[in-house]
């Protein structure tokens, strides 16, 4: 596809389940424009242009992505959280990507990341870099590989919870 594999755009409590989402230009999967209370479930999501999955929009909250396998081959992330607030990634396995597992670029407030598998990505694991992400909770995930920076990074936000990780080469 030219843009996305899957958009839901100001639409809430959808379910997207066992996909194979890959292979296209730009985005796997994107949510944005309020979209809430979406479930992403067990998809294969991968050789995507830039993102696996991007979580874009401060009204973009309370998704949940949960047991899917998302991984590089030209994937530059496996998931973008831009300006979404109160989603939860869990279960997933995240992993081969070009720079991180799971990127925040944008605001990002009280986003929870529990028991992920975290591994190989060329740059980070798990990289906060915006000075308004904050009080998001790192929780019981497994971060690994070499080649990989860093297993977590957090380059500005504030009071973001990391407990309980296993962190590794």
């Amino acid at each position: 596809n030219q843009n996305y594999g899957i958009l839901i755009n100001n639409a809430d409590f959808n379910i997207i389940q066992s996909n194979y989402i890959h292979n296209n230009e730009t985005w796997g999967m994107v949510l944005l424009g309020s979209a809430s209370t979406n479930g992403i479930i067990k998809n294969n999501i991968y050789s995507n242009g830039t993102y696996g999955i991007n979580l874009s929009d401060e009204s973009t909250e309370y998704n949940y992505i949960l047991t899917n396998n998302i991984w590089g081959l030209n994937q530059n992330y496996g998931i973008v959280i831009n300006n979404a607030d109160k989603n939860t990634m869990q279960l997933n396995y995240i992993h081969h990507n070009e720079m991180h597992g799971i990127y925040f670029v944008g605001n990002g407030v009280s986003n929870y990341i529990i028991r992920n598998s975290i591994f190989s990505n060329d740059q980070n694991g798990i990289y906060i870099f915006h000075e308004d992400a904050d009080n998001n909770y790192i929780l019981t995930n497994t971060i690994q590989g070499s080649g990989q920076d860093y297993g977590i990074s957090i380059a500005s936000g504030d009071n973001n919870i990391i407990r309980s990780n296993i962190v590794r080469h």
